[in-house]
């Protein structure tokens, strides 16, 4: 069973590949018996999926980076 973190990067992974092949092969809006699709605004929704996703990783699994300065 695959633990939380893993699901969500799942989650994340999924949206960023949705990106990828709508720039591959951009749609345009549309509107379909009187409901209208943008799709600049389903761009911009998926933008802001993967941000949430990525602030509920930090949470769920958080990561300590140690650097040193010189």
């Amino acid at each position: 069973m695959p633990t939380p973190a893993e699901n969500l990067t799942t989650i994340r992974d999924n949206y960023i590949n949705a990106l990828v092949a709508d720039s591959v092969n951009p749609q345009p809006s549309y509107s379909w018996e009187g409901v209208a699709v943008s799709r600049t605004e389903w761009r911009q929704q998926t933008l802001q999926h993967i941000t949430q996703v990525n602030k509920l990783l930090t949470y769920v699994d958080p990561k300590e980076f140690r650097t040193q300065f010189m």
